[in-house]
C-alpha cells in the first residue's frame, strides 16, 4: 500500500489505503532513522487500522517508514515503498 507520513505535534503520523488483496488481516509498520542501516518493527502484532502514529521520534531526525501486509494465513508481503519525514518540533 502507498503510505503517507505527516509530522504532528506528538510524533509522525502514517496513513495508507487498504491492500487490494481481500485476505489481508493486518499491517506491520517498520521504521529506521536516516542514519541507521536496518528497519525496526514498530508493531510486532499486525494492526487492523489504516493509520499509525509514531510517538517515539526525536526532534531533528529524519525517519523512513514502510509497511508489510499480513494475510489470514500469516504470510507477510514485501515491504511497501518507503516514505520519509523529519520531526522538526
Amino acid at each position: 500500500p502507498e503510505v503517507v507520513a505527516i509530522e504532528t505535534e506528538v510524533g509522525i503520523s502514517l496513513s495508507w489505503e487498504p491492500s487490494p488483496e481481500d485476505d489481508v488481516s493486518g499491517y506491520k509498520v517498520w521504521r529506521r532513522r536516516e542514519d541507521e542501516l536496518e528497519f525496526s518493527l514498530l508493531t510486532p502484532q499486525p494492526i487492523k487500522n489504516l493509520s499509525f502514529t509514531d510517538l517515539s521520534v526525536e526532534e531533528g531526525f529524519v525517519y523512513e517508514y514502510c509497511l508489510t501486509a499480513i494475510d489470514k494465513q500469516g504470510n507477510e508481503s514485501k515491504r511497501s515503498v518507503k516514505v520519509k519525514e523529519r520531526k522538526r518540533r
